[in-house]
């Protein structure tokens, strides 16, 4: 796959498990009890060249 010089492929994977929100400070508690919102998988999976909409997405 070929991607522009101002990108680098990585990957990152998060291991565990959700804690419990109640126990954070209320600076960090709020925005994990917020409502989440998520970019269209055709945004940012390719497939062939950068770009290029993958026939997963």
């Amino acid at each position: 796959m070929r991607f522009r010089m101002t990108y680098e492929p990585i990957t990152v994977i998060a291991l565990g498990h959700p804690g419990d929100p109640d126990q954070l400070p209320d600076k960090l508690r709020q925005p994990k009890l917020a409502a989440r919102t998520r970019k269209p998988i055709g945004e940012f999976v390719f497939s062939g060249r950068w770009g290029q909409k993958s026939k997963l997405a």
